[in-house]
């Protein structure tokens, strides 16, 4: 976990990550030691993920810059330039704004190599089609292809930008995770949002059975009824998948399922490692 760590943080922070491991061993065994390690691994984890944000928004940031460097010159009271900076306006706030529309309703985005691929050219591509379009009408404007009042120009600058939304929002939902966040299982939690596997709200949906399980803990013996809050757990059975299976938005970070035995050996192996007087 530390040479992990170390791995994660910025360059000129992992003498610091490396520091914070070593002096756990200096504080007290127990629950404050774990309470060192857990903050100390909250702020690696945060800063390697603000840095990855921050390069994806840099980049996004100048990509949306040369589309509007692009598009943006003409003549104020030309046609085509109207449209043309109404487009790349509209579609940069399309592209910047989805993604957390996205989030809130859909999910985090997936992290896969496939996902990020996806994504990254489903935006090239609209941004690349914007700037195209744009160039075709400041040529036919040019040459009396387009001039107002023109109500066909208008209705195919609205059908484009309603496809470039749908486009976007279809890419982000086909790369999300698999949760989704929800009220659905309120059955005796009413009006409280929260995350579940996406695979939960659709099997509870396609169950005609209001029940969908049995508890039994020791004399006690229940119902779990359809979009009941009660997760799954080991006294229950029926069919697990339409039950509240909350999931938070890092579940789409988990790749395997380690046994507990080996969380410990490779948790083990690792302070070792650290440990050794060869360790960096």
């Amino acid at each position: 976990m530390g040479r992990l760590s170390r791995a994660a943080a910025a360059a000129g922070r992992r003498d610091w990550v490396q520091a914070v491991w070593a002096e756990a061993y200096e504080v007290p065994s127990g629950v404050r030691r774990l309470a060192w390690l857990a903050g100390g691994v909250r702020v690696i984890a945060r800063e390697a993920l603000m840095a990855r944000r921050i390069g994806r928004w840099l980049l996004f940031a100048a990509a949306a810059a040369v589309a509007a460097r692009v598009t943006w010159p003409g003549s104020p009271g030309s046609f085509a330039t109207v449209i043309a900076r109404i487009d790349v306006v509209t579609i940069v706030l399309l592209l910047a704004g989805l993604p957390w529309l996205a989030r809130w309703f859909l999910g985090p985005a997936g992290d896969s190599r496939l996902a990020r691929f996806l994504r990254v050219g489903g935006c090239a591509a609209v941004l690349t089609l914007t700037v195209a379009k744009a160039r075709v009408w400041r040529f036919e404007g040019a040459h009396g292809g387009f001039s107002p009042p023109h109500s066909f120009a208008w209705f195919v600058e609205i059908v484009f930008l309603v496809v470039m939304a749908g486009y976007v929002a279809a890419i982000l939902a086909a790369t999300g995770d698999d949760t989704v966040r929800t009220t659905e299982f309120g059955e005796d939690w009413p009006d409280a949002p929260h995350r579940v596997l996406r695979i939960a709200t659709e099997r509870a949906a396609a169950r005609a059975d209001e029940v969908v399980g049995r508890a039994a803990y020791g004399d006690r013996h229940w119902q779990v009824v359809r979009w009941s809050s009660q997760p799954p757990t080991v006294f229950i059975t029926g069919e697990v998948a339409a039950m509240a299976m909350y999931a938070g938005c890092g579940v789409g970070d988990n790749d395997d399922i380690p046994s507990a035995a080996q969380i410990v050996d490779r948790m083990t192996a690792e302070a070792l490692s650290l440990l050794s007087p060869s360790a960096p």
